[in-house]
C-alpha cells in the first residue's frame, strides 16, 4: 500500500492483474493503516474503491 499524503486514497483493481486482490483484502488493508472507507464502485471483475483519512477530533 502506498503512502497516503491527502485526504483521499483512491485504489482501482482489475480481475486480469496478476495481483488482483479481493475487494475485502484491500479495504481490510486500508483500514488497518487508520483510512475509512468512503465508497465503493464496480462489480468483482473491476472494481474502484474511495478511502479517507478520518477527521482529527480536536
Amino acid at each position: 500500500m502506498k503512502k497516503c499524503n491527502g485526504l483521499w486514497w483512491l485504489l482501482t483493481e482489475e480481475f486480469l492483474d496478476p495481483d488482483y486482490p479481493r475487494r475485502a483484502t484491500t479495504t481490510a488493508w486500508a483500514q488497518a493503516v487508520g483510512l475509512e472507507a468512503a465508497g465503493s464502485y464496480g462489480n468483482g471483475w473491476c472494481y474502484t474503491l474511495n478511502f479517507r483519512k478520518p477527521a482529527l477530533s480536536v
